[in-house]
């Protein structure tokens, strides 16, 4: 999906690396935009297809793979979840993927 958007995003956008001027402003706008098309069109989009069966996910890597396919990062399961009637496999990833990030997490003893 990045390599598709219309206009280059920062990754300074909403940070205080980035002076406060115009350009910070027109970042922040850009990243504003992004954010509106994910949650408003693709990712009802995105569950529209899985209601309807037009893609088959029957598990948590192949939904990971369609996800990262339409352009969407598993970090936005939690906003696909209300689109769908059965949320099994998207709680289970949920899950799995929090799971997995912990176990990254260094530990302390």
């Amino acid at each position: 999906m990045l390599q598709q958007w219309k206009t280059p995003l920062s990754s300074d956008a909403f940070t205080m690396f980035q002076v406060e001027d115009e350009n910070k402003r027109k970042d922040e706008e850009n990243l504003q935009q992004l954010e509106d098309y994910l949650k408003q069109k693709l990712i009802p989009y995105f569950a529209e297809i899985l209601v309807n069966e037009e893609i088959k996910v029957y598990d948590g890597p192949t939904l990971t793979l369609e996800l990262h396919a339409y352009g969407i990062n598993i970090r936005f399961l939690g906003l696909l979840r209300p689109y769908l009637n059965n949320v099994s496999l998207i709680i289970n990833e949920m899950f799995a993927t929090n799971v997995s990030f912990r176990r990254l997490e260094p530990q302390v003893l």
